[in-house]
């Protein structure tokens, strides 16, 4: 089976007819386009079996973990844990210069610092705070991020990203074990990090002056920019509930956030430099796509206290958008998760007012609208009064 891309394959044979290729340069292009887009799918795969095996990493940690509770004490398992998690962590930085076992290094640097930020995290129980080993604890939350990020920035585009997300989560911790501040002073305390950390990573992005060089060594600026991204999101969130004490009104600040989130990937999608524009930006309105689901129902059902038809409107309306951006721009994975808003919409108020046969009238609606839209696309060209059909 052929894993070059259909429009290329489509390309490369009209220019063929067309003469604009000889049938031999037409053989060649396809041959490298075949091995570019199989060592493509093999480096995605890769990632996908490193991310099952992190995962597989953290489960056998606590295993181990619980075979371990009954024979010793708190701070015994506090010392196992962070030992198993120093062990995993070194042993991915071993993995990581060979570029077949990189991503299972990643993976392993990411789950390895996971158990050890549980351990610290757990150390809380043997030692109260404020205590010479919570302290020292704590001073440990506080150095080994700084040292990893020092050490990965401009090594690859992966770990930085990973050490910003995490680093604060460290943070938090050394606040919370090695100061006497409160946890609305600790959540102020991190928006302030990382509102520096954003600014500073902008102002690396604004040094990019196009060239490739620069570009590969500024990818891991761009990956840690979205991550402190997805962690304002959080602190957002943490920052309304805690400090302002905002209770249900949470939600609004976290629809802002995320708007911001949306408005900035459709600038990188459309306007963005071509040094800083990204394929993966697509995905990444997407995921908005699919985060603004529970998002919607809960600011009009708890936020707004709004009827069911609003509630599956607002939700409708978000699905619509994606849609009709997916169909545009040819952005499955946009498409896709516009899709599943619709649904979420309909079966949610199929359910909440008519019951089985209201979910099943309001999905049959739903897939009529879809079959519909996709018979629309298979018009043929002079139908449409395209020159060409429209693809995704």
């Amino acid at each position: 089976m052929s894993h070059v891309p259909r429009e290329v394959s489509e390309a490369l044979e009209r220019w063929r007819e067309a003469a604009l290729v000889s049938p031999e340069q037409a053989a060649t292009l396809h041959a490298e386009a075949e091995r570019h887009a199989e060592h493509g799918g093999r480096r995605g795969f890769q990632y996908v079996l490193a991310a099952t095996g992190g995962m597989v990493v953290l489960i056998t940690a606590g295993v181990l973990a619980d075979w371990a509770w009954p024979r010793l004490g708190e701070p015994g398992r506090c010392f196992v844990l962070m030992a198993a998690g120093f062990l995993v962590h070194l042993l991915g930085l071993q993995l990581e210069p060979n570029e077949r076992w990189r991503p299972a290094g990643y993976l392993m640097q990411t789950s390895g610092l996971l158990i050890v930020l549980f351990s610290f995290a757990y150390s809380e129980r043997p030692w109260m705070d404020l205590s010479g080993p919570a302290i020292a604890i704590g001073i440990g939350a506080l150095v080994l991020p700084l040292l990893l990020t020092y050490r990965s920035i401009g090594r690859d585009p992966f770990m930085p990203a990973v050490h910003v997300a995490l680093g604060l989560a460290f943070l938090a911790v050394f606040l919370d074990r090695a100061t006497p501040l409160d946890e609305d002073a600790i959540v102020w305390v991190l928006d302030g990090v990382l509102l520096l950390v954003g600014i500073g990573l902008v102002a690396r992005l604004r040094r990019e002056d196009g060239g490739e060089e620069d570009a590969r060594e500024t990818a891991w600026a761009l990956n840690a920019f979205t991550a402190a991204l997805y962690c304002g999101f959080v602190l957002v969130g943490l920052t309304a509930a805690g400090p302002f004490n905002m209770d249900d009104q949470t939600a609004w600040a976290l629809d802002a956030w995320l708007l911001g989130i949306v408005l900035l990937t459709l600038w990188g999608i459309h306007r963005a430099p071509p040094a800083l524009q990204r394929e993966w930006f697509g995905l990444q309105l997407a995921w908005c796509v699919l985060m603004a689901i529970p998002l919607s129902f809960f600011t009009t059902l708890e936020t707004m206290d709004a009827p069911a038809e609003l509630a599956a409107l607002a939700t409708a309306a978000i699905g619509g958008l994606a849609m009709a951006y997916g169909l545009q721009r040819a952005e499955r994975s946009v498409l896709v998760a516009g899709c599943l808003a619709l649904l979420a919409a309909a079966w949610y108020y199929g359910v909440d007012r008519g019951g089985v046969l209201g979910a099943v009238a309001a999905l049959a609606a739903t897939a009529a609208l879809l079959f519909w839209l996709s018979a629309r696309l298979g018009r043929a060209p002079a139908e449409r009064g395209d020159a060409e059909p429209a693809r995704l």
